[in-house]
């Protein structure tokens, strides 16, 4: 009963409402070393990678609403570097009255490719961060679904374990 820390009944039963993922239920062992208190630390083992998965999906979601945002600042300026375009032609036609004008839409055509360049490269570098984010979350996901996997076969072990000690302590109350 010490190695359990409880009724094998009570132990069997916290097994199986964490196994159904259920992880809630607060397991009341105070017996250290026993099978209790190491399901009590896995329950909060696999609490935590949980809740490390809620944390890096919202950062996804955050750098994705980051790169909505830079997307639609390269649109606007795409859209006002149409704009200038279509004025910058329509002044150039009138380059025999004013070569003045020219001079200066031409000036307003460059610094707007400037900015249309560096809206354009902050998109691409927000585009690349999130790619990161995204293979680094890959990577969480794929060693929590480790964790878990090592977390439940550990789980079944135990509940074996369980089951186990369960029929010796029957074949001792019969042969008692």
């Amino acid at each position: 009963m010490r190695t359990l820390g409880g009724e094998p009944s009570v132990a069997a039963n916290i097994m199986n409402i964490i196994a159904s993922g259920d992880l809630r239920t607060a397991i009341g062992s105070t017996a250290q070393n026993s099978l209790l208190s190491a399901t009590a630390q896995m329950q909060d083992n696999l609490k935590t990678i949980i809740n490390d998965i809620v944390a890096n999906a919202k950062d996804l979601n955050q750098k994705a609403q980051t790169v909505a945002l830079s997307s639609e600042k390269a649109s606007k300026a795409s859209n006002e570097q149409m704009e200038i375009s279509e004025d910058s032609a329509k002044k150039i036609e009138e380059m025999a009255k004013a070569i003045d004008n020219v001079v200066n839409i031409a000036t307003q055509t460059e610094s707007n490719s400037i900015r249309s360049a560096e809206l354009s490269q902050k998109g691409k570098d927000a585009v690349q961060e999130t790619a990161t984010e995204i293979e680094k979350i890959s990577q969480t996901v794929s060693e929590s679904s480790e964790h878990i996997r090592s977390l439940e076969k550990n789980s079944q072990d135990i509940s074996n374990s369980t089951q186990l000690i369960k029929d010796i302590a029957d074949q001792t109350n019969l042969l008692a």
